[in-house]
């Protein structure tokens, strides 16, 4: 499975635009500074992903997107 790991500082609804891979699915994360953190393959089935976050994005939001799919995961919350 192709992942996207994206970040925003807050949550909201940021559609992704028509130039970029999924172009209409719904984010649950707010536009303002969103960012592409990482992609990475998980293989097949369910997997895990650990990361040490920059403090910058200590209390920032996550979500992962699914790209063959489109399909995306619940939106999560750094620690701070």
């Amino acid at each position: 499975m192709n992942l996207a790991l994206i970040f925003a500082r807050n949550t909201g609804s940021f559609v992704i635009p028509n130039n970029q891979p999924c172009p209409g699915t719904v984010l649950g994360l707010g536009p303002n500074q969103i960012q592409l953190a990482r992609t990475f393959d998980s293989g097949a089935g369910v997997g895990s992903f650990n990361a040490t976050i920059p403090a910058a994005a200590c209390g920032g939001f996550f979500q992962l997107l699914q790209i063959s799919t489109c399909e995306t995961s619940n939106v999560s919350q750094a620690p701070n």
